[in-house]
């Protein structure tokens, strides 16, 4: 059954673009779910992109059990009772309605023309996150002297214990960053690796088709993790304050719990065949043989014992030692392959370039043609929402998309392709 968009709808135009499935779509005075090609993101997000972005909360996240005009009713008057919203009837729906306050001009008869800053700097410090928990250690980290890369790491390390659906230790990321004392943007390449066993053939099944299961779940859809080194990296290249201060805030949450917010117990929920099947996710998120719900406490001592680990030993403290051998004992009895090599051969890429030189010399982005030589047929190496006209893979490269029908008889079979 596909996910439906109820009567909340204000056509805000969020959804439509982020439908990995494109299976949304503009109606008579709504938008509608197609649901041929809904698919709630099966195998793709914990929870359904739609749902994720979805400001009004207007797509029903239990499409079994769609929500009464009784409870759209209430959580509309929930939305208005928050006074920054009226509510106005269209074409039979109700239609949530925000209201945009404008400040007067200063002088009578037109607009005021906005007065540059008094100075180049903010006079304090903006910090946004997922959570408010992270939020907050952001604050905390800015307050005890720590500047933005010190906030930074503190609100990644904090995402990593709150928001375990999305973020981990485990996982891996990218950050970009501007050094204001030399005008360099920065990238940072933090991205999980593939170990070495990881070869194509590992993710297909007897017919020579990929495995879904094997490839999304358990110890073969795992790679070396990227973020604690990004943590370290971050923390002694650019922080002012040492790692083991800015993981603080992270490590004391672990330790004494939080309360599990509507989505992770949603997503959690979801993700429950899944998790019974490994020790691990059994002992931490389903206590009593069955997932949390809202408002129950998580505590994550072992998170917090690995994370204190981190904080005294720096890299290593998790690639190398007593967290890399649980990391590679654990994948290796759960039937995977990972070596205590590839763990601390682990390394942070860097690239960077001066503000002014992404511009300079040139009026449009550079168009690159996809990487050279692989396994895989060119038409499906890079991600883009238009699908291929020789395989029909959804999301494949619209570069190579007119030469496919030429070289369909020399490419391999797209039945081994990842999809993920």
């Amino acid at each position: 059954m596909s996910l439906k968009i109820n009567e909340l709808c204000v056509n805000c135009d969020v959804c439509e673009p982020v439908c990995p499935n494109k299976a949304i779509s503009m109606g008579p005075d709504i938008y509608l779910i197609d649901p041929a090609l809904c698919t709630e993101c099966v195998g793709h997000h914990d929870e359904p992109q739609c749902v994720a972005v979805c400001p009004v909360e207007c797509i029903d996240p239990d499409p079994e059990h769609p929500e009464s005009q009784e409870q759209l009713l209430a959580k509309l008057a929930g939305l208005q009772a928050q006074g920054a919203t009226r509510i106005r009837p269209r074409g039979g729906l109700l239609t949530r309605r925000v209201a945009v306050r404008v400040r007067p001009a200063a002088a009578a008869g037109g607009c005021a023309r906005p007065q540059p800053p008094a100075s180049a700097h903010p006079p304090g410090a903006a910090i946004a996150s997922a959570h408010a928990l992270a939020t907050d250690a952001g604050i905390e980290i800015i307050g005890k002297g720590g500047n933005a890369f010190d906030a930074a790491v503190a609100v990644s390390a904090v995402l990593s214990v709150v928001e375990p659906i999305s973020s981990g230790l485990g996982g891996g990321g990218f950050l970009l960053l501007h050094d204001a004392k030399t005008g360099r943007d920065v990238f940072v390449d933090a991205r999980e690796t593939s170990p070495a066993s990881a070869t194509p053939d590992r993710f297909l099944d007897k017919d020579g088709k990929l495995d879904r299961d094997r490839a999304q779940n358990g110890p073969w859809a795992a790679g070396i993790p990227g973020l604690p080194a990004m943590l370290v990296h971050v923390a002694e290249k650019y922080g002012r304050l040492p790692l083991k201060q800015s993981l603080q805030p992270a490590i004391r949450i672990a330790r004494d719990g939080f309360p599990v917010y509507a989505r992770m117990a949603r997503g959690y929920a979801k993700r429950r065949k899944v998790m019974e099947r490994y020790p691990g996710t059994r002992a931490v998120f389903l206590p009593n043989g069955k997932p949390m719900a809202e408002g129950d406490v998580l505590r994550q001592p072992e998170l917090a014992a690995t994370l204190e680990r981190l904080a005294a030993k720096g890299f290593d403290g998790f690639y190398r030692g007593l967290t890399a051998k649980r990391l590679v004992a654990g994948v290796n009895a759960q039937g995977g392959q990972w070596t205590a090599d590839e763990l601390a051969g682990y390394r942070v890429r860097n690239a960077s370039r001066s503000a002014s030189a992404t511009t300079a010399g040139r009026s449009s982005p550079r168009r690159r043609r996809p990487p050279a030589a692989s396994r895989w047929p060119r038409c499906c190496r890079s991600w883009n929402p238009r699908t291929c006209r020789r395989c029909r893979r959804r999301s494949a490269c619209t570069w190579w998309s007119k030469r496919c029908a030429a070289r369909s008889a020399t490419a391999p079979s797209t039945s081994a392709i990842p999809t993920s």
